[in-house]
């Protein structure tokens, strides 16, 4: 069993900002994707013309601007390449074939228990962690934990 202060769950934009935003401030986390690489959606199932529909400064990412020769609009190839230099510069490692199959979390310990399987090894791996961050993206199947008062 693997003990972290914060367990990520996705690699996307939202698990990227979080694990940047955690660097800056010295705290220990690991960021954990069930696909192979980073903002999945963006680089396998979204077509080639895509643009954000947002301005850039509306979709910058903590602490990393756009460069700023950047379009307005980012097409999706920018916006790929952005996220990688964001993992770059951030030293972000996610642990990639891992999926989180249950989370519960543990009233006596004040901790959060996560069964993952690592789809790499053919394993089921489990943490431990006092925070847990969904940053699975609005196109993951939902899974809300029964919490009391959430």
């Amino acid at each position: 069993m693997e003990n972290v202060v914060v367990l990520i769950v996705g690699v996307g934009p939202a698990g990227l900002a979080t694990a940047a935003c955690l660097s800056q401030f010295s705290i220990p986390y690991l960021i954990v994707e069930c696909e192979s690489c980073s903002a999945s959606l963006w680089r396998n199932r979204a077509y080639d013309r895509l643009k954000l529909h947002l301005a850039k400064e509306f979709c910058e990412l903590p602490h990393m601007s756009y460069p700023l020769d950047a379009p307005t609009y980012i097409p999706k190839t920018l916006f790929v390449k952005y996220l990688d230099d964001y993992v770059e510069r951030f030293n972000i490692q996610p642990k990639y074939l891992t999926s989180v199959e249950s989370s519960t979390f543990d009233d006596d310990e004040k901790c959060w228990s996560i069964m993952a399987h690592d789809m790499a090894k053919s394993t089921i791996v489990r943490f431990t962690t006092k925070f847990l961050v969904v940053a699975s993206g609005e196109n993951s199947a939902e899974n809300i934990p029964m919490t009391p008062g959430l």
